[in-house]
């Protein structure tokens, strides 16, 4: 492998691309995202890790707002974040003084993933840290895409991105179901998230988009009560599996 993990524009003789594959992995070390489509609505939810205890911790966010009717999540490198989610704002602006109407998520999303792309191909960059879950309105209709370091974005009904990402969308496959109620959608996110969570998952950001464009955030009650049900819920379980071993 030796020069090839140095060159961004140069093969690897079994066909790799060394640098991209090492933003995948900085993605994979990155803060657990989790999307979810629901009945009316998409949401958004983010594991907080533990913060200094003289850190304001609303200030380190993952999950930021690119136009009235589109918000994201991302997981990896916050300052490669910071400066590419910057540039999809001035073109969802810019796509409405062109157009006068609003982006589709999916354009915003394959807007994304043609930068990352541009950064797979040249000399004298690196690729972007980052996986972003974009989740919009389009016709009424709430709508989720992942956009990946290599330039390749797909629409998902239910995703996970970040740490353990792949446990993560194994685990919301078994327990997704079509048209889940807003509650039922939050209730999977944070028993998802409590699989790698190393704080309280109530402690977790979730917002959610609704189809007429309003986003709310839940709050750390609501999230508390979800957890406590939660744990009845494997409470219940463990106490039928004894039942039924006796």
């Amino acid at each position: 492998m030796s020069g090839y993990d140095t060159a961004l524009t140069v093969f690897s003789p079994d066909g790799h691309l060394h640098q991209v594959e090492y933003a995948t992995e900085a993605v994979k070390k990155g803060t657990a995202i989790i999307g979810i489509v629901a009945d009316g609505c998409v949401i958004l939810a983010s594991e907080r890790k533990n913060v200094h205890k003289l850190q304001v911790k609303m200030s380190v966010e993952k999950i930021m707002k690119l136009d009235d009717h589109i918000i994201c999540a991302f997981a990896g490198l916050t300052a490669d974040a910071r400066v590419l989610l910057n540039r999809v704002r001035v073109e969802c602006q810019s796509h409405y003084l062109r157009s006068d109407e609003l982006a589709k998520p999916e354009e915003i999303a394959r807007y994304i993933s043609s930068i990352q792309q541009r950064y797979t191909m040249r000399g004298g960059r690196r690729p972007f840290g980052l996986t972003i879950l974009v989740a919009g309105i389009d016709n009424g209709k709430p709508q989720l895409f992942t956009c990946d370091p290599a330039g390749v974005y797909f629409q998902w009904r239910a995703v996970a991105a970040g740490k353990n990402s792949k446990e993560l969308t194994n685990h919301m496959e078994e327990h997704f179901e079509p048209d889940l109620e807003e509650r039922d959608a939050i209730k999977l996110a944070i028993r998802v998230l409590d699989i790698t969570a190393e704080d309280n998952p109530a402690n977790s950001l979730v917002q959610v988009l609704y189809t007429d464009s309003r986003t709310k955030t839940v709050t750390e009650k609501v999230l508390t009560e979800i957890v406590e049900e939660l744990k009845l819920e494997k409470e219940e379980k463990k106490a039928k599996r004894k039942t039924g071993d006796n």
